[in-house]
């Protein structure tokens, strides 16, 4: 028994061909109802890469029908299989560019094409700002292992400490080093705008010196 055999036996589904399955699946099988059925069994079961594949693929071309049957479609069911087939980016990725087509124009895309750009416009960008916060947070570090050597370290503190997004680890860095007086008063003006900014956000810092 292959591996698609045993996923249609597990599922109760018909085999056909074996060609295109996901897509020459009956309408019978292709309701709401079904759709949950397959996204369980592709989030509680040990299936193989292969096999993960082709359910993610099936739960896609389902709710691509049930958008062309109404496009303001708003089944909580397909919101699910978003957020999954989102959180499982790296393993459909390119599932998701098929489905995309994102050097297509719109209109001779699938329905649920926009949805599928909005995922991945949303993944990639929160990739970018990963890995630009990832590498700011290397070079800090590479600064803290190096510190009597590395002149610039207030530098790239200092820089980090004005962006927003790299504050956080910023401050961690301060509280870890146990910075002296006379090194945090070199960082004391930035520190006091972050306060008073929190203060007005009413959102508390703690500074452990």
């Amino acid at each position: 028994m292959n591996e698609l055999e045993k996923l249609c036996q597990d599922l109760k589904v018909p085999l056909g061909n074996g060609q295109d399955w996901e897509y020459e699946l009956a309408n019978e099988y292709r309701t709401p109802q079904w759709l949950a059925k397959y996204l369980s069994a592709y989030l509680h079961n040990n299936y193989s890469t292969f096999q993960k594949h082709i359910l993610m693929n099936l739960c896609i071309d389902i709710c691509n029908d049930l958008f062309t049957a109404n496009p303001n479609q708003n089944q909580p069911i397909i919101h699910q299989v978003l957020n999954v087939l989102y959180n499982d980016y790296a393993k459909h990725w390119q599932l998701i560019d098929y489905w995309a087509l994102p050097d297509e124009p719109l209109e001779d895309c699938f329905e649920i094409t926009s949805e599928i750009r909005k995922l991945r416009q949303k993944y990639l960008a929160n990739a970018h700002e990963w890995l630009a916060l990832n590498q700011a947070q290397q070079n800090l570090l590479i600064a803290k292992q190096n510190f009597r050597q590395c002149p610039d370290f207030f530098i790239q503190l200092q820089i980090a400490l004005n962006s927003s997004s790299q504050q956080t680890y910023a401050l961690t860095l301060i509280h870890d080093d146990g910075l002296n007086d006379d090194q945090l008063s070199q960082l004391l003006s930035t520190l006091i705008n972050i306060a008073l900014e929190a203060m007005t956000n009413k959102v508390l810092l703690h500074i452990k010196y």
